[in-house]
Parts: C-alpha cells; structure tokens; sequence
C-alpha cells in the first residue's frame, strides 16, 4: 500500500484542473451560454456580464488555491485535500451540467 499522499495530491491536482477548465469553457463560449440558460437573444448584454463577473471570479478563486496548493500551505493535510477533491469533483459536474444542459 502507499501513502495517501500518493492517491490524495495527483487526485486533487487532476480535479482542481478539470474544474479550471470548465469554468473556462463558460468564459470562452459566455455568449452562448448565456443564449442556452436564458432561450432569448434580448436583453443578454446584461446576464453576460453578470456570467462573465461570477467566471472571472472563480477563476481569482482557482489562481489563489493552485498558489496555495503549491507552496504547501494545504498539501499535506489530509482532510483539507479529501475536502478539496469532493469540492472540485462535484464543481467540476454542476458547471459541465450547466453548460451542456440549458
């Protein structure tokens, strides 16, 4: 058996990325994103920007948990990365679901 460090830190590294990315793909398509959630072409200027604040923000959130993770700050406790791993996994599947499902 390894330790857990060799299942938890390439698991949540891996998670955290795909969640990164799927946020990006809300900013890169914001346009028809927000066409999808909202079924209309009228007044969509102001539910992009409010999509595009709430993304940029996350992403502010992804920058400062990847310095974080890499200076070691939260690498190594246990119940900080399952925590991260359950948050980023089920993240990561609401914001694909948001994007393919509207």
């Amino acid at each position: 058996m390894g330790r857990v460090e060799d299942i938890t830190l390439p698991t949540r590294f891996i998670l955290t990325a795909a969640h990164l990315i799927a946020t990006l793909t809300i900013v890169y398509d914001s346009d028809m994103t927000v066409y999808r959630a909202t079924g209309t072409s009228t007044g969509v200027s102001d539910d992009k920007m409010q999509l595009e604040a709430l993304a940029w923000t996350s992403i502010a959130c992804f920058i400062v948990e990847f310095l974080g993770m890499f200076s070691g700050v939260s690498l190594f406790v246990h119940s900080a990365n399952v925590t991260y791993i359950f948050l980023h996994f089920f993240g990561t599947v609401y914001v694909a679901l948001f994007c393919f499902l509207h």
